[in-house]
């Protein structure tokens, strides 16, 4: 560390281009691995990490990384408390489920006494489970419960089908819960589209089944532009308004989704021929002049993109397929 600080007080008007650049490079990863890890406070992380390695990238010199790495280190701290906030509230929420579900069983048992001892050994073993702190154990013990609730409820529609409608109105209410949970986890918290993980789930659905697809990146140009000039309001509402035209211009089946940052990426059935065209269709209708309302400041933005697209052949890894993508549309971008 000494030798690294008489080094940079030697050299104290410009630091080494490998020395900054590894240090962007790592600050960058981190921004990104924090939105795959919590999506919801780590979008905030990506644009606040995003401004503070800004004024790195303009001037490379030892104020300036000192202010870059205090900003930063503030931004993580702040990332890490909203990120455990959140995963508390859902194990909270989670618990709270289990909880009810208890009460519902032994309520079912108090009114059915043929099944008493079972749905209180039941609601015991659910009782105990929402105090469980170990997601592997809460996993394992509510399989366990679930498959015990199965049992009940098999044995009581053979006995006593009163019963069993009661219970399933309760489970009802449950199933709606976690259908709702099992959407969030899927979409992209801004735009609403499939986020890239759901993305990566259905490629991989249609590599399985062997049917014929296309990859399109959408880049948007610029982007950061808007972010600067107008701030990151202005740069979600774009993000906003191209996930709603897209979505306008796209089929049902197709699968829309961000890919991070200022990136969608688009999956549709059939084969490249097809897909250019209606790529080449895409590109009037969705780009062009934005008008957007920022708590009732107007402004008009002119929104442009780079687009790739490729092909899967059998026996290509998703990795390749979305390399060639890629490569596509980082020609498009020096074509424009």
């Amino acid at each position: 560390m000494s030798s690294l600080k008489r080094y940079l007080e030697r050299n104290s008007e410009k630091l080494p281009d490998l020395f900054t650049g590894a240090y962007l490079t790592l600050v960058e990863t981190v921004a990104a691995g924090a939105v795959l890890c919590c999506p919801p406070t780590g979008e905030i992380l990506e644009r606040e990490l995003s401004t503070a390695i800004d004024a790195l990238k303009r001037e490379r010199n030892p104020r300036s990384f000192k202010s870059c790495q205090q900003k930063a280190l503030k931004s993580l701290r702040s990332w890490g408390e909203e990120s455990e906030a959140y995963f508390t509230r859902k194990t909270i929420e989670i618990k709270e489920m289990l909880t009810e579900l208890a009460r519902t069983a032994e309520s079912i048992g108090d009114r059915d006494k043929r099944y008493t001892s079972q749905f209180h050994d039941l609601t015991a073993n659910l009782q105990t489970i929402a105090q469980l702190d170990d997601i592997t154990r809460l996993r394992s013990s509510v399989l366990k419960s679930a498959a015990e609730l199965k049992s009940c409820v098999d044995q009581m529609a053979r006995e006593g089908m009163e019963s069993v409608f009661q219970l399933e109105a309760s489970l009802a209410s449950h199933r709606v819960a976690l259908e709702q949970a099992r959407e969030l986890a899927t979409l992209d918290p801004l735009t609403g589209l499939c986020n890239r993980r759901e993305v990566e789930t259905r490629l991989a659905g249609r590599v399985s089944s062997q049917t014929p697809f296309c990859v399109v990146i959408v880049d948007l140009n610029n982007f950061r532009r808007i972010n600067e000039q107008h701030g990151h309001t202005a740069g979600d509402e774009v993000l906003r308004q191209i996930a709603r035209e897209l979505r306008a211009s796209s089929r049902a089946q197709d699968t829309l989704g961000r890919w991070g940052g200022n990136e969608f990426v688009m999956v549709i059935d059939g084969s490249y021929a097809s897909t250019r065209v209606k790529v080449q269709r895409l590109r009037p209708w969705v780009f062009g002049n934005y008008d957007l309302d920022l708590s009732g400041k107007k402004l008009s933005v002119v929104v442009s993109a780079s687009i790739g697209m490729a092909e899967w052949s059998p026996g290509e890894t998703l990795l390749q397929l979305l390399g060639r993508a890629d490569e596509d549309m980082a020609r498009d971008k020096a074509a424009s």
